[in-house]
């Protein structure tokens, strides 16, 4: 019954949301209006930097254990750091860049992530992590990022001072 008047409400309210100008509806709006199910809510609201779930007593990913389990997420926290280092992850290339890189076809993705010059992974990380960490402490490493000669390191520094906790307004009111 509740999935009914869920579809209900997609397909009987939610074009009257929608918005003149692109015709899609604001989900982040519907959100914060109160219009949908508290569990459809939580995918929208500000989520913690680090999640941490048991998958086998809770394979849909509702209950963050990263809180009440400061030990094993340490563990996972060093696993996934060693496992990004080691296996050279390009994952933290923006979007835009790789498809440029990959479409340039002086280099493949592999030979420019192997190049610690194109891809200081290391420092990378580090600075993905600090801006994920919601930090105010570390805005003057994103200032700092945006003044190196590397572009991906230029970009999560970009990445760190757009996070709203980082300053009061984000990067706005530092401009």
């Amino acid at each position: 019954m509740r999935q009914r008047c869920f579809l209900f409400f997609v397909f009987g309210i939610l074009p009257s949301l929608l918005s003149a100008a692109d015709e899609r509806p604001n989900i982040l709006w519907i959100t914060s209006e109160g219009m949908t199910f508290p569990l459809q809510a939580a995918y929208y609201q500000c989520q913690q930097p680090e999640e941490l779930y048991d998958t086998v007593n809770d394979p849909h990913e509702v209950r963050n254990l990263a809180q009440s389990e400061p030990g094993m997420l340490q563990i996972m926290r060093a696993r996934l750091r060693s496992h990004v280092l080691e296996t050279g992850d390009l994952g933290l290339i923006p979007e835009t860049m790789m498809e440029a890189i990959d479409t340039d076809g002086r280099e493949t993705l592999y030979s420019f992530g192997q190049s610690e010059a194109n891809y200081p992974l290391e420092r990378i990380l580090d600075l993905a992590i600090k801006a994920s960490n919601r930090d105010p402490a570390n805005q003057p490493a994103f200032i700092e990022a945006l003044q190196d000669k590397n572009p991906i390191i230029r970009y999560w520094g970009m990445v760190g001072l757009r996070m709203p906790w980082v300053s009061e307004g984000g990067i706005d009111a530092l401009v």
